[in-house]
């Protein structure tokens, strides 16, 4: 499947920010309810997602520049 480069490459940025999003309407909420729980949830896993694309694309991208390039 293929994604328009702009949003490949904004997409780790946009989960951070729905994670953060997520994590702050949990505080706004308060530990009184049950919804903060998923709320929190679900922000740490948008977190841990953004991370992980974040690192994959880094460490790839580091393995691809150190090849030598052909001169054919």
């Amino acid at each position: 499947m293929w994604i328009p480069t702009p949003i490949y490459e904004r997409l780790p940025q946009f989960l951070i920010l729905i994670s953060l999003l997520f994590m702050s309407s949990g505080v706004y909420l308060g530990f009184d309810y049950w919804l903060t729980f998923v709320y929190f949830g679900t922000g740490v896993l948008c977190f841990a997602w953004g991370i992980r694309l974040f690192v994959i694309r880094f460490v790839y991208r580091k393995a691809n520049q150190e090849q030598p390039v052909d001169a054919a």
